[in-house]
């Protein structure tokens, strides 16, 4: 659920390519997150929502919220709950 971008060695091919501007000091911060290949990795819009989703089901579930609502309102399995349940416990 991310999406892998090739940052390379220069900052004018990387603009060209994403058809962007960047400061230097920018560039430098992609660079510093980039790994050993020279990739950083976005997260897309549905990995955001899940993991938002899931915040949301978890504090709901701590705070006590009936399995029947949050089936309603989240959509989740009686499995889900219960697994989130135990992991809570801990």
């Amino acid at each position: 659920m991310v999406e892998k971008i090739y940052l390379g060695k220069q900052k004018s091919k990387l603009e060209m390519r994403l058809e962007i501007d960047l400061t230097e000091s920018h560039y430098c911060k992609l660079c510093s997150l980039a790994d050993s290949s020279g990739y950083i990795e976005i997260p897309n819009r549905w990995g955001i929502f899940s993991l938002l989703r899931k915040i949301a089901y978890e504090n709901s579930i701590k705070n006590g919220m009936a399995n029947e609502e949050l089936i309603r309102v989240f959509g989740i399995s009686q499995r889900t709950i219960l697994t989130v349940r135990k992991k809570l416990q801990f």
